[in-house]
């Protein structure tokens, strides 16, 4: 009889002690953490924390990101599951890393290349420009050079005409002096025309030779930024943290708010308890790389992983 009494009493206590602990882990309290809201049941809140001052955003522009996240987020669920609140659980800060400066200087050569672009531009339009004039001017040059040679031709034959003939009178030697004159003008005019365009042959010539090291200069910047920049990055531009007393974002660095908003919209997916998903094109894939930045939207893989996530909680 005692060691049945004693074989029920142990089942009781472990009955009790299951009771016990389902009801800890159910309230949040099993590890010692805070309460938490379940997502999908109630929204989860989020809201600003610390912003350093070397990141060129304003709280105001900030929030603003925060809620556009939250709405895409809750218009793939079809309900409120996160928006921002003052108090919210969950803070969001901006942590300048040392990734950041890698940024800050990614930004700095980006704006060097547009610069550099559009000095190029400015450059070329202006030699197109002066190229056509110049060749306008080079083509009338040729024409009135014809002319002239024209001009001497028949001059030539009249004067050979009147050799064979009687000679010259005082009519045709004041003919003679006066179109001689006239050819003479013109020469001084196509020599004069013939400096200016040697001139700008040579303007030109200088002008193609700063152009062409202008873009070989931008192209020696493109490599050195292909070397630098480019290539696959991981979404470690933020992290979601979930400690004993807290929960929190820390957004470590990013290129500009096009990127900040789709590392926000990462983060608060893993806050919703969505882990990585396949599709590359997906906020949750775990690289930074083919996804829509300048307009944030989830993909099927996404939404399937929310509608996962939401059922195994609601059940």
């Amino acid at each position: 009889m005692m060691q049945i009494f004693q074989f029920k009493a142990v089942q009781w206590m472990i009955a009790a002690f299951v009771v016990i602990l389902l009801f800890m882990m159910g309230t949040g309290q099993f590890d010692g953490g805070p309460q938490v809201k379940t997502p999908c049941s109630e929204p989860i809140t989020f809201h600003v924390g610390d912003i350093d001052e070397r990141f060129s955003i304003t709280k105001e522009e900030l929030i603003s990101l925060m809620k556009e996240v939250a709405q895409v987020w809750s218009d793939a669920a079809d309900t409120t599951i996160i928006q921002y609140d003052e108090e919210g659980e969950i803070a969001l800060n901006l942590v300048y890393a040392e990734e950041q400066q890698l940024i800050d200087r990614e930004r700095q050569y980006r704006d060097r290349l547009e610069n550099e672009e559009f000095s190029i531009t400015v450059l070329e339009n202006e030699y197109t420009r002066m190229n056509e004039e110049y060749e306008l001017e080079v083509q009338k040059y040729d024409e009135d050079s014809r002319e002239l040679q024209e001009s001497i031709d028949r001059l030539n034959e009249w004067v050979r005409q009147k050799n064979e003939q009687a000679g010259f009178n005082k009519e045709d030697l004041k003919r003679f002096e006066r179109r001689k004159a006239e050819i003479d003008q013109v020469k001084l005019d196509l020599k004069r025309t013939e400096r200016t365009l040697k001139r700008k042959a040579a303007e030109l010539s200088d002008k193609i030779t700063f152009l062409n090291s202008k873009v070989e200069a931008k192209n020696r910047l493109v490599d050195e930024y292909n070397r630098q920049f480019t290539g696959t990055r991981k979404f470690t531009q933020g992290a979601y943290e979930w400690t004993n007393n807290s929960r929190t974002i820390n957004i470590y660095h990013f290129l500009d708010k096009n990127e900040l908003r789709l590392v926000i919209a990462h983060e608060l997916g893993h806050a919703l308890g969505i882990t990585h998903v396949s599709n590359p094109e997906s906020v949750m894939h775990e690289l930074m790389e083919q996804q829509n930045r300048r307009d944030l939207e989830l993909t099927e893989e996404d939404i399937r992983a929310l509608q996962s996530v939401c059922m195994n909680q609601l059940n």
